[in-house]
């Protein structure tokens, strides 16, 4: 028989190469994060301790009968699938959310991303959505699952563990020359952006109870005690609070948005000046982007930063006093107006303590749902108005009221008709049946714009037309729109404007960081959201 040498030298190669490929590629598949986190490529190249580990784990396999079986290679693919989509929702929240994945926290939150489909698409769309997820679920699987099994194969002859071994002895001598070169811990070679490491970090605080902590975080805040301040500083104003949603800096940073919103500005700020108001404007830092107005506005209203669900859950759960309580405390009456909230909410009102609520049930709308955002904002600060400030206006008790927005809501897909004359809108929203709607790309720049300039038209109208004399209406964004429309590595940055027609209410806010108009300077200092309520409480704390 003629030996052909290169024959053999193929046929061994061959195992040896695939083996290699299959090594990279769950290499690189565990390295993603680390590499994204860093805007460079060289951790792609780095050894993942979590691939070699599971090598090592079937390799020690093959040295009992039968090798690792189905469920041994089943549960290293399913390891290893399960890290790299801990990975994929890293990198995901890092680009959508722009701040790191959170298992404590993100992952209660997946029936609200449900709920938040369910308003914003049609049903079939949602169901088919989801089957497409499982379905790549499955297929990732499979393909760990197909990597694994090939990797096996190649562990099951001996010389090929013997080489496997000596590549790793490789590895451990080049991790050698890099501490010896570089002084660095020797593990770090391989040990360095571990996603087991992460992972495990991330999985004892699903477990651990954080209100302890929490607690004392609030205890140290830079905020006055309740019974510190009697609020004398207002003089015994009303005040509004709007909260917009999705009103984020690149409003106005942002040239293309700027551009679009600049005649509506200007219509806004004339009417407003016209009236007689005053305004200071300025940027403060929201704790999130894209979602989580919620903890937005339990940051700015109490003092504390609110990052996350876990946080504002045990926030409920503390006696904190927030913005709403100080008011109370000072003799006044409180409203909240949340028209994205469906049901009774019985821990927010135990926490915050409004005298009055009123949420989407009890604004009493029949009209058509818009996406999310059930009732238009129109018609709910015209309800809020017609049930409770029309009349408290006309008493002596000063009121506090905040207004939660919804209109300007991701997907930015429907904007409702505006009505000038107010008269037209019924108490049960039937004029929104068959009236305008603009339509535009879910999710795109100009439904956004579209969106923000409905809510500034409202509140333009609301202000000039019922707004008190004396009256200190306050005005922020709780967060950013999603980065598809403020733009990969944008800031938190959301405008917040004080207005009165009393020049002596705007006192609070004549430092450098804020601006007089309506768009706040450019350079502007942004304040972190949880430094409002003290700056708000020092300033009206007492007579100046």
């Amino acid at each position: 028989m003629e030996l052909n040498p290169g024959l053999h030298l193929r046929r061994a190669a061959g195992p040896v190469l695939r083996f290699a490929g299959l090594w990279i590629a769950l290499n690189v598949a565990l390295k993603g994060y680390a590499a994204y986190s860093q805007r460079e490529w060289l951790p792609l190249v780095q050894p993942s301790v979590e691939v070699l580990l599971a090598f090592l784990v079937l390799s020690l396999l093959w040295l009992r009968p039968g090798g690792p079986g189905k469920l041994a290679r089943s549960s290293v693919a399913g390891a290893l699938c399960g890290l790299f989509l801990f990975e994929t929702c890293q990198i995901a929240s890092e680009v959508i959310l722009g701040r790191p994945f959170s298992m404590a926290a993100d992952l209660p939150l997946a029936d609200n991303l449900v709920s938040f489909a369910l308003d914003s698409f049609p049903t079939l769309f949602v169901v088919l959505g989801l089957l497409a997820l499982l379905g790549i679920l499955i297929l990732v699987y499979f393909v760990f699952l197909r990597a694994v099994t090939g990797a096996a194969g190649f562990l099951e002859r001996p010389s090929h563990r013997w080489a496997f071994g000596a590549s790793v002895l490789a590895l451990f001598a080049g991790a050698t020359l890099h501490w010896r070169h570089t002084g660095e811990k020797f593990w770090s070679f391989f040990h360095e952006h571990a996603v087991m490491d992460e992972f495990s970090a991330q999985l004892v605080p699903v477990f651990q109870d954080t209100r302890f902590q929490f607690r004392a975080h609030a205890a140290r805040r830079d905020v006055p005690p309740l019974s510190a301040v009697p609020l004398k500083g207002l003089r015994g104003r009303n005040v509004y609070l709007f909260v917009i949603e999705s009103y984020g800096e690149t409003a106005y940073t942002d040239e293309r948005h700027r551009a679009e919103l600049q005649p509506q500005v200007d219509a806004l700020e004339g009417a407003i000046r016209a009236a007689g108001f005053s305004m200071r404007s300025g940027y403060l830092l929201s704790p999130v982007h894209t979602n989580g107005s919620w903890m937005a506005e339990s940051t700015f209203s109490c003092g504390l930063k609110v990052q996350d669900n876990r946080a504002f859950n045990d926030l409920l759960s503390s006696d904190v006093p927030c913005l709403s309580r100080h008011f109370a405390a000072a003799g006044y009456r409180t409203l909240e107006v949340r028209p994205g909230t469906r049901t009774a909410w019985p821990e927010g009102k135990a926490f915050f303590r409004f005298d009055e609520s009123l949420f989407l049930p009890g604004l009493g709308y029949e009209g058509p749902a818009l996406d999310w955002a059930t009732a238009p904002d129109q018609y709910s600060l015209e309800m809020t108005d017609r049930q409770y400030l029309s009349q408290w206006r006309k008493d002596k008790k000063p009121f506090f009221a905040e207004f939660v927005g919804i209109s300007s809501h991701a997907p930015f897909a429907q904007v409702p008709q505006y009505f000038s004359d107010l008269s037209r809108i019924d108490d049960r929203g039937h004029v929104y049946q068959g009236a305008h709607v603009d339509h535009y790309l879910m999710f795109s720049s100009l439904g956004y714009v579209a969106s923000i300039k409905y809510e500034l038209k409202t509140l333009q109208d609301y202000i000039t037309r019922r707004v008190d004399d004396g009256a200190l209406v306050l005005i922020f964004g709780d967060h950013q729109p999603l980065r598809t429309v403020s733009g990969f590595g944008s800031g938190n940055g959301v405008p917040f404007h004080a207005l009165s027609r009393d020049p002596e209410a705007l006192l609070p806010f004549l430092t450098p960081e804020w601006t007089s108009g309506w768009i706040p300077r450019a350079d502007a200092q942004k304040i972190p959201m949880e430094r409002f309520l003290s700056i708000f409480l020092r300033g009206f704390g007492s007579n100046r």
